[in-house]
């Protein structure tokens, strides 16, 4: 039984330089006028839109690939590089983008989400172990890492979406002052991307 294999429906999207984005990278749309790509790597915590992410081997791809698509996994369950940026991250819990390109983290407040943690991923308790090889894999392709960044990758079950709520919203009581702000600044970004669409 593999839980990685065939386990996800992709799409081929066309963006830069699709060798170097690695399977698990988190991906969003591109919406820069002057691009012809459709995403890009994720580059900020909470970075909007999230479309999922580069499939590692899917069951079926959706739209004509060629040298410059990546295979993005939207439906099922695939592999997300993750890091301990936002904390621990256990079964259940909400992924995001981190401030690492690329990279996803454990979600705490409202904002764009691209699915639930299916395994935890605790490196203090032996549930999940920091991988070195993956910190290399990330520098070949031009990420560059924190020098104390515990990264690996873990399954996901995939379910791009923007949650909000006022439970969500008020759950962190040690949250800043900036992160609300963010967390309203993106509300609004996506509301008005939303709205143009």
């Amino acid at each position: 039984y593999d839980r990685v294999s065939g386990a996800d429906i992709a799409a081929a999207y066309l963006t830069d330089s699709p060798g170097s984005y690695l399977p698990g990278m988190l991906v969003v749309g591109d919406s820069a006028t002057t691009s012809q790509d459709d995403v890009r790597k994720s580059a900020k915590r909470y970075d909007s839109p999230l479309m999922g992410v580069v499939s590692t081997a899917p069951h079926t791809v959706l739209g004509e690939e060629t040298g410059t698509t990546v295979r993005i996994a939207q439906q099922g369950r695939a592999p997300v590089i993750v890091s301990l940026e936002n904390g621990l991250i256990n079964k259940g819990d909400s992924i995001t983008s981190s401030s690492i390109v690329g990279v996803g983290m454990k979600a705490s407040r409202v904002g764009s989400s691209a699915g639930r943690a299916l395994e935890n991923f605790d490196p203090e308790h032996q549930v999940g172990m920091c991988d070195p090889a993956l910190k290399d894999e990330l520098a070949a392709a031009g990420v560059v890492l924190p020098e104390n960044a515990c990264v690996a990758r873990i399954m996901m079950a995939l379910d791009t979406s923007y949650s909000f709520s006022v439970g969500n919203f008020f759950q962190d009581a040690q949250a800043t002052l900036d992160d609300v702000t963010h967390a309203v600044n993106e509300l609004s970004a996506s509301v008005f991307d939303k709205g143009v669409a």
